[in-house]
């Protein structure tokens, strides 16, 4: 489905279709195992690896019913940002963080230009899916959110302004995205939890630092896939 274009909105344009997106030339995703790759080479996961290094909480250790809400609410944002959501199907609990979600972009102003689709940076090898760029219908300004349906962690900072700034960054010079890599430079990132009536985003400082401490994080990645067995946490070299 097309994105539904801004009109109002300074700079605004359509997206790439969503579905199409997921298997370009560029890369292929697949929903089901969350698994990126590209010309049949796999590239990690920016949740995957800010996981693996400390950086973001092991969710696999969470009940499955707040994971799978989490998913749940970022779909439901999403297909409301595309206009194409049924609100029928939403059960209360989803519907009142979309209600959240509604009221934080109400507030500031801000219309979506792109929505919720992987990103592939073949070069350092991984690949991520930023929740939104959203403009403000006056200024023209960015803002790059991360939706959260649960508590706030510090990690997800490095989440969106270190691993999903980069992503954008590459989309914006191959063209894939409706902005300027100019504009990437200059926005807001935040992390925004949807656990109260009024979300309170938690804006990025200095959001230049985290492309250099992501990197950090993909190298230890690398190397402890190709050094250490699935399971371990330590190299013991054999006697």
């Amino acid at each position: 489905m097309p994105f539904p274009a801004e009109n109002d909105a300074p700079g605004s344009s359509t997206t790439p279709d969503r579905e199409a997106l997921k298997g370009t030339a560029r890369g292929i995703f697949d929903a089901d195992t969350h698994t990126f790759t590209v010309d049949g080479r796999r590239l990690v996961g920016v949740t995957e690896t800010l996981t693996a290094v400390g950086i973001l909480p092991d969710y696999e250790f969470f009940d499955t019913y707040y994971r799978d809400r989490g998913t749940a609410v970022h779909e439901a944002i999403a297909l409301h940002l595309m206009g194409c959501l049924d609100e029928k199907s939403l059960t209360d609990e989803i519907a009142v963080r979309l209600n959240r979600a509604r009221r934080y972009l109400d507030l500031r102003d801000l219309v979506p230009i792109f929505v919720e689709q992987p990103l592939f940076n073949a070069a350092e090898g991984f690949a991520g899916i930023p929740d939104a760029v959203l403009r403000h219908r006056v200024t023209g300004a960015l803002v790059v959110p991360d939706w959260k349906s649960g508590t706030y962690h510090p990690g997800h900072l490095v989440q969106v302004a270190g691993a999903y700034r980069l992503l954008l960054l590459q989309a914006a010079r191959e063209d894939l995205i409706p902005c300027t890599v100019d504009e990437l430079l200059s926005a807001r990132y935040e992390v925004v939890p949807l656990t109260a009536e009024i979300p309170r985003a938690v804006p990025v400082e200095r959001p230049e630092d985290y492309p250099p401490l992501f990197r950090a994080a993909l190298g230890v990645y690398r190397w402890r896939l190709a050094n250490l067995s699935a399971g371990e946490t330590s190299w013991n070299p054999s006697p």
